[in-house]
């Protein structure tokens, strides 16, 4: 399922884009009397767009002046609307050469030219509207594919992720955790400013997922805004605890449970600010939390030891 949700953009895209610039260069070849069949070709069937930037860059050379009055398709050598009639540009009184308006003498037979001309009317280019939103397209199609991937593969990679949080006071941790060196722990921390503290346990069941428990002080901290697991790129996740500052009534600490299929990073905020965790590794679990399948992988391990 996942897979064709992937598959289906990229397959769109492939086929989507050449037929929009295929149609596009084939009108406007057309319009500029250049070969639209053979500059389709180019730019549909050319990788990467070659074709298309080529076209691009070629077709400037081909006219696409338009009567002012008829909107016919001309050339600048043009001095009337072939369809209309309308004076499109100055000629010489005498040999009837085309010439510019700023011209005092005619290039071909010298005559002198007048000084101004009367009912002449310019011609114009008309605008590419469509060329704009070609080229949007092109960029901003692949663009939310990219985007659309990369949300994908965020959401691939946090499945299964999860994580919980406790709160408890320092004689409530000690009634459901009567362990010497959770309490020496506590008793050794010096509360510096900006600064946090963890107790982590952490196993890999069977199934390859990473299980991990945290014991967390943080001595700023007055209450909490919860935990959540944060996807940092493809090979990291971070554990994301967030608190606000002020007086605790009490000291207070923090169990956390966390669940995922990669390695966890513990990251601490508070008011919003990154504080620098001091995580130390222990080899038993100092949370509130229970450990039911570790401890049953345990019991099953012992079990064949002794057999």
């Amino acid at each position: 399922m996942t897979a064709s949700i992937v598959v289906f953009p990229i397959l769109f895209i492939t086929l989507i884009i050449p037929v929009i610039v295929g149609v596009y260069v084939h009108r406007d070849a057309k319009k500029r009397n250049m070969n639209a069949t053979l500059w389709t070709l180019d730019a549909v069937l050319a990788p990467s767009l070659i074709g298309f930037i080529i076209y691009l860059l070629i077709r400037g050379s081909y006219s696409n002046l338009k009567c002012p009055k008829c909107n016919t398709s001309i050339t600048e050598q043009y001095v009337i609307c072939p369809k209309c009639g309308v004076k499109l540009k100055p000629s010489c009184p005498n040999c009837a050469t085309p010439v510019e308006t700023d011209w005092n003498h005619c290039p071909k037979c010298t005559e002198p030219l007048p000084e101004q001309y009367e009912d002449i009317t310019a011609p114009y280019y008309p605008k590419d509207t469509s060329l704009g939103k070609i080229l949007a397209v092109v960029i901003i199609i692949p663009l939310l594919l990219i985007i659309t991937l990369i949300f994908l593969c965020t959401t691939m990679l946090q499945d299964g992720a999860s994580s919980t949080m406790g709160e408890m006071s320092l004689e409530e941790l000690y009634e459901v955790q009567d362990n010497p060196e959770v309490k020496n722990w506590i008793e050794s921390l010096e509360a510096e400013p900006g600064k946090a503290y963890a107790l982590q346990y952490a196993y890999t069941d069977k199934d390859g997922t990473k299980h991990s428990y945290y014991l967390l002080y943080v001595p700023e901290a007055a209450s909490s805004s919860g935990v959540s697991v944060a996807y940092n790129g493809f090979f990291k996740e971070s554990l994301l605890v967030e608190f606000s500052s002020g007086e605790p009534a009490d000291k207070l600490v923090y169990c956390i449970q966390a669940d995922s299929e990669k390695e966890l990073e513990l990251e601490v905020y508070c008011d919003n600010v990154k504080l620098e965790c001091e995580v130390t590794e222990v080899s038993f679990n100092p949370t509130k939390f229970l450990m039911e399948p570790m401890e049953e992988e345990l019991e099953e391990e012992s079990l064949d030891i002794e057999e």
